[in-house]
């Protein structure tokens, strides 16, 4: 038999002579760990089983790592902020100085960066949202927050954090959320609140004061404007008539103000004074319907009997009629439709319906 030296490495086990560890082959176990995947910036500790005697080189590869520990058979690496996948190398020489092939682990180094997927970081006073982060599993904490929702009750700039752990590491993010302060109804302002047509033009303006960002929805007598911007042109038609003028606005995060309200008295430059009543009995008073009238141009009126016939027409404001059927005939008492159009002095086209009783 051969004696055991101390400096003969051959396979098999390691064997003990007269007290002296003899050379053999280096069995290096395989690495152990808490997990394979970690965190950027996390320390973990890296192991094989200890051989007595023997001293352990810790290596890697690939992306940026620091070793805490080196020489015995644990080490504590520390990952930097570049995930990837690394590898933990390490290799074993015995106390007969016998170095054993190095032995690997493949370690995945995982971003902790919180993702906020919010479709709505700004609120209009009293408005609600579900705050959304991902990875999903952790927890909110925070003013106005119930679990995950938000709600805006007072204005204000809000920093809701939340809390979540990735592969064993606590990561903490804010999201910033703003509540709008109240939104007043816009102020609306025109140089006139009672218009004469007489006198004055009919082209008027109005105007709210501008606000950066906000979009105007003006409506007319309820009706849908084409303007969108802080002034409103409005002509208006020769006629006596109460308009009304509201505005609100909506900003760039949807909050929409309160409505103003205007009102505009209108008093047509044209006049027309159209009778309820006329009594054609030769008395010599009220013997006549007759349209009376300023600025009134091209006036035509059709009468119509209770079968919708026209019984009688007036083309101009010097003709009148006395209450016969256009044919001779005396018309019975009673209640007689019209409809008339005309021009105005800006010519403005109007039609005008009503009735007048027949009084015999």
């Amino acid at each position: 038999m051969g004696s055991w030296g101390s400096e003969s490495c051959f396979d098999g086990p390691y064997q003990v002579f007269n007290g002296t560890i003899a050379g053999g082959n280096v069995n290096t176990s395989p690495i152990t760990a808490l997990q394979d995947t970690v965190c950027v910036g996390l320390i973990q500790t890296y192991e094989v089983d200890y051989t007595n005697g023997s001293t352990y080189d810790w290596d890697g590869t690939g992306g940026y790592f620091g070793i805490v520990e080196d020489g015995t058979n644990v080490a504590e690496y520390y990952w930097g902020d570049w995930p990837g996948t690394y590898e933990v190398i390490v290799q074993e020489t015995t106390i007969d100085g016998c170095v054993g092939e190095p032995v690997s682990k493949f370690i995945t180094v995982v971003d902790t960066l919180i993702t906020f997927n919010q479709p709505r970081t700004g609120l209009c006073l009293g408005d609600t949202t579900k705050l959304v982060a991902l990875p999903s599993g952790g927890f909110w904490s925070g003013e106005n927050l119930n679990d995950d929702i938000f709600t805006g009750y007072n204005p204000g700039t809000y920093y809701p954090t939340y809390f979540v752990n990735i592969y064993g590491c606590p990561v903490v993010d804010s999201l910033e959320v703003f509540v709008r302060e109240p939104f007043s109804a816009p102020v609306i302002y025109t140089e006139l609140l009672d218009v004469d047509l007489c006198i004055h033009s009919n082209e008027q303006f109005f105007y709210t004061p501008d606000d950066f960002g906000v979009e105007y929805t003006w409506h007319v007598d309820g009706k849908l404007q084409d303007d969108t911007d802080f002034e409103l042109y409005q002509m208006w038609e020769d006629s006596t008539t109460d308009h009304v003028i509201t505005v609100y606005g909506t900003d760039t995060i949807g909050c929409v103000s309160e409505t103003s309200y205007l009102r505009i008295d209108v008093e047509a430059c044209h006049r027309l004074f159209i009778p309820l009543s006329f009594t054609p009995n030769g008395d010599g008073y009220n013997d006549a319907f007759k349209i009376v009238g300023e600025s009134v141009y091209e006036p035509h009126m059709q009468i119509f009997d209770r079968n919708g016939m026209v019984i009688y027409e007036i083309k101009s404001l010097t003709q009148t009629w006395n209450g016969n059927d256009g044919t001779g005939y005396y018309c019975q008492s009673g209640v007689y439709n019209w409809v008339m159009t005309y021009k105005d002095d800006k010519g403005f086209g109007h039609t005008e319906k009503g009735h007048v009783v027949l009084i015999r």
